[in-house]
């Protein structure tokens, strides 16, 4: 009797080339259906095949030169997002927009192409992974100062323009110096309508329904996440926290809350100023009461008053 023996035996792939990449985006022209990852410390991007059955993105395939290389070799990719029809690939010190076509190749087949090209050869994105959109503007770190990217053609999308990088922190500039963008991240928290950058145990927020800037402090938080209306911090510890104006103590710990507006010279700095009356709006809750005062370079002592709300609530009524 003759014996046939078949023995099968699975090659080494590439699967050290995906795994390695720690972050992702959806891409693919007008429609989000492949997986670009990104983040091994080149400037290599791969993207994924389509599932043809469903048409969604899938991970699980990255076919052989579904790969793209964008600007030079020696500086890595450091944050994709999309934009319009456009992917916009940002690097330590350059911005390059990604757009979709197809080619057909030798043997007369049809397929994808990406097509890089240039837009900014001065900004980039200094903290890896962390870009994201923001009432259609992309936002990145950039040498301690934050940037909205926006289109300046009538197309819509970034094109290779010297005005498309707008810087917008100069209010917090000297906040920012103390951040270490590397290892800063970000969040939007879309249900109080805040951008927050995240770094140690400090968080700079910008509330961009109130065009207003705050600091957090002891929220040593490396990851949040949005279900519903709920907010949740990740701790390093391991530990999660709930982020909710139900609560009366920060972890069982009196809020310190304290506001500085800066200089006012009121568009006349020459001019010496007597004002009376200052007049302070806020938020008209049950029990909300705010210490003002105003400080000046005339004087060492500077009275308090007191602005409070007392709103009739029915918490405590049959």
């Amino acid at each position: 009797v003759n014996t046939l023996e078949l023995i099968y035996r699975s090659g080494n792939g590439e699967r050290a080339q995906v795994t390695v990449m720690r972050f992702s985006e959806l891409y693919n022209g007008q429609t989000d259906s492949r997986v670009f990852l990104y983040g091994d410390g080149t400037n290599k991007t791969i993207y994924s095949g389509i599932d043809s059955a469903t048409g969604k993105p899938s991970a699980e395939y990255f076919p052989d030169l579904y790969e793209a290389e964008v600007g030079e070799a020696n500086t890595p990719i450091t944050g994709m997002v999309r934009h319009y029809a456009r992917l916009v690939v940002f690097k330590q010190d350059a911005t390059y927009s990604m757009s979709y076509s197809t080619l057909v190749t030798a043997t007369d087949v049809t397929t994808a192409a990406f097509y890089v090209t240039p837009v900014n050869r001065q900004f980039g994105n200094k903290a890896p992974g962390q870009v994201d959109i923001l009432e259609n503007n992309p936002l990145t770190l950039d040498d301690q100062a934050v940037y909205r990217w926006r289109s300046v053609s009538t197309s819509g999308n970034i094109t290779f323009d010297e005005r498309n990088a707008e810087r917008i922190s100069d209010r917090v500039e000297v906040t920012l110096q103390g951040f270490d963008m590397k290892e800063t991240r970000t969040f939007n928290r879309k249900s109080a309508q805040e951008y927050w950058w995240m770094y140690g145990d400090k968080a700079l927020i910008l509330n961009y329904g109130a065009d207003a800037w705050y600091l957090y402090t002891g929220l040593s938080f490396r990851a949040m996440v949005e279900i519903g209306l709920e907010t949740y911090g990740f701790r390093p510890d391991g530990g999660v926290v709930h982020l909710s104006r139900q609560y009366r103590s920060d972890d069982g710990k009196d809020i310190d809350a304290y506001a500085a507006t800066g200089s006012m010279d009121f568009g006349r700095d020459w001019v010496l100023k007597y004002s009376p009356l200052i007049f302070v709006a806020i938020q008209p809750e049950s029990n909300a009461r705010v210490h003002v005062t105003v400080e000046t370079n005339r004087r060492s002592d500077y009275p308090e008053k007191i602005v409070s709300s007392g709103l009739a609530t029915f918490a405590h009524a049959d």
